[in-house]
């Protein structure tokens, strides 16, 4: 089955007259079918940078929350620091 392509210039002058039913109905058919493929492109397409926003997120949060859990300890020592430790931070 092949794809009919439909242009202005291949219209002539008869227009969308000239045509049959079936190749109207052909026309239809494969309308159809390309759409659904794009949506079900977009679909992928959005699961994709979802998962993708998902994994920067978790990467993102994994070391803030290492950072936080080291800064909370050392603001709960401060008054326990040595100088050599209070000159690295």
């Amino acid at each position: 089955m092949g794809i009919t392509v439909v242009s202005a210039s291949s219209l002539g002058l008869g227009g969308l007259a000239s045509w049959t039913s079936s190749n109207m109905q052909q026309i239809l058919i494969n309308s159809h079918k390309y759409f659904n493929m794009m949506l079900s492109r977009l679909c992928q397409s959005w699961e994709r940078k979802r998962q993708v926003v998902s994994n920067v997120s978790h990467e993102l949060c994994t070391h803030l929350t290492i950072m936080n859990g080291y800064l909370q300890s050392l603001l709960r020592r401060q008054n326990n620091l040595n100088s050599a430790q209070l000159e690295a931070l």
